[in-house]
């Protein structure tokens, strides 16, 4: 979910269930996210993550839930009415990255939440998405935010902006 949107880990953390919204019938699933400023971004979901997330939402909610619980709630409030903290989930990351690690010597041990925003915003414009589109994704109000963040220079952007007469 996390590299799947890009979202921030305060935005992700911050998931009650009535945002969560899966598509019937060909429709898009996406999630509402409160980003800074208290400003509510529309994030779409690709099929495999909306798979993962209902095999989530079952195994983790499987007690009757009100649509105001926490998504990811933490395991000390039985009501899901506190959201899990993100220094849990920067642990957890860790963990998994050191297992991860033996595995495959690519995998940073340092990996943290934001890791994975940086991660796909890196990988989109790999791909060939422009500056302009990758900073909305990300939720930024400025474009020179999204360039400092990805470490593009002006001529890049200028390159990238050339493609949105293409598209």
């Amino acid at each position: 979910l996390a590299y799947d949107t890009g979202a921030r880990i305060s935005e992700l953390l911050n998931i009650r269930l009535k945002d969560i919204h899966i598509g019937q019938n060909n429709e898009r699933s996406y999630i509402n996210v409160i980003g800074k400023g208290n400003k509510i971004r529309t994030l779409a979901l690709k099929p495999r993550t909306v798979s993962y997330l209902k095999r989530f939402i079952d195994t983790a909610h499987y007690e009757p839930s009100s649509e105001d619980d926490y998504l990811f709630y933490s395991r000390n409030d039985k009501s899901r009415k506190t959201p899990i903290c993100d220094k849990t989930i920067d642990k957890r990351l860790k963990l998994y990255a050191a297992e991860a690690h033996e595995d495959c010597a690519d995998m940073p041990l340092d990996l943290h939440s934001h890791t994975l925003r940086h991660s796909m915003a890196t990988h989109l414009l790999e791909d060939g998405i422009n500056i302009v589109q990758i900073s909305q994704l990300l939720g930024h109000e400025n474009i020179e935010t999204t360039m400092k963040y990805l470490d593009v220079t002006t001529d890049d952007v200028k390159k990238y902006l050339s493609t949105l007469e293409d598209e």
